[in-house]
C-alpha cells in the first residue's frame, strides 16, 4: 500500500466562505485502492465519513465533511459532473440511512497532476446546509506539530473492496496504519514519493486500503478527537 500525503492550502483559497484553518492534506492511494484487514465502524465513530456516490445511489468513492455543507474528497474521484454526483452522510450504511445531499459545485486543486496524483485533492459544494452533522478538523502544519510524524498511528475508513479485486461491504470499515518515513516507502517505489509526500502502512501488506476507498479520510487521534491529515 502506498499513501502519499501532499500537505496542501486548497479550502481557504478556493472557497472564501470556508474557515482560515482549512489546511489541507491528502493522501493519495495508488494501485490498490475497500479496507483490507479491517474492523466494522460503530455508529457514530466516524461522523464525518461520506459515501459519495452517483445520482442513482452507486458508492463509489469516500469524502469527509470538513464544514457546513463542504465535502473534501479526492480529485480523481471528481471527474463526472457536479450535477451527476451525491453524498450520503450521518450513517454507517453506504445504502441507506443519514442524509442525502445533491453536489452543486466541485473545486479540483489547480495543481492536480492526475500522471504523479499530486495535489488529488478536491471541494464538493453541497445544495444545502448539513446543520448539525458532524464535521472534521483539518491538520494544521504549524499547530499541529508532529501529527504527521513517522511512527505516529493513523485511522482510514470506508466502504472499499474487503479484498484485491473483492466485493465491497455496506457497513463502514476501519483500519489502523502506522505513518513511515519517505525514504522507507522509495525503496519500494522508486523515488515517486516526493517531498510533499508521506506514506503509511504496512511492508507486510494485509491492512490497507482498496478499490472504493478513494477520497476518504485518513484521520489521527488527537487528544481524544480525530484530525484529518490526509485523504486516501
Amino acid at each position: 500500500m502506498r499513501h502519499l500525503l501532499p500537505l496542501l492550502a486548497l479550502a481557504a483559497a478556493a472557497c472564501g466562505n470556508l474557515n482560515d484553518k482549512v489546511d489541507e492534506v491528502e493522501v493519495n492511494d495508488r494501485g490498490d485502492n475497500a479496507i483490507v484487514g479491517g474492523s466494522n465502524a460503530a455508529e457514530g465513530q466516524f461522523a464525518h465519513q461520506v459515501s459519495l456516490q452517483t445520482r442513482s445511489g452507486f458508492h463509489y468513492c469516500g469524502a469527509s465533511l470538513i464544514a457546513d455543507g463542504w465535502v473534501l474528497t479526492a480529485a480523481h474521484c471528481v471527474d463526472d459532473p457536479a450535477s451527476q454526483m451525491r453524498v450520503r452522510i450521518g450513517t454507517t450504511r453506504s445504502n441507506s440511512g443519514g442524509q442525502l445531499f445533491n453536489v452543486t459545485r466541485k473545486i479540483r486543486h489547480p495543481s492536480y497532476n492526475a500522471n504523479t496524483m499530486d495535489n488529488d485533492v478536491a471541494l464538493l459544494e453541497l445544495s444545502t446546509s448539513t446543520g448539525s452533522l458532524t464535521t472534521v478538523p483539518l491538520a494544521n502544519d504549524a499547530a499541529d506539530d508532529g501529527i504527521s510524524a513517522a511512527g505516529q498511528m493513523a485511522t482510514v475508513s470506508g466502504w472499499g473492496a474487503l479484498s484485491e479485486s473483492g466485493s465491497s461491504p455496506t457497513a463502514l470499515q476501519y483500519v489502523e496504519v502506522p505513518l513511515l518515513t519517505n525514504s522507507s516507502c522509495n525503496v519500494s517505489y522508486n523515488g515517486d514519493i516526493t517531498a510533499r509526500m508521506v506514506c503509511a502502512g504496512y511492508a507486510q501488506g494485509g491492512q490497507d486500503s482498496c478499490q472504493g476507498d478513494s477520497g476518504g479520510p485518513m484521520v489521527v487521534d488527537n487528544g481524544g478527537s480525530w484530525v484529518q491529515n490526509g485523504v486516501v
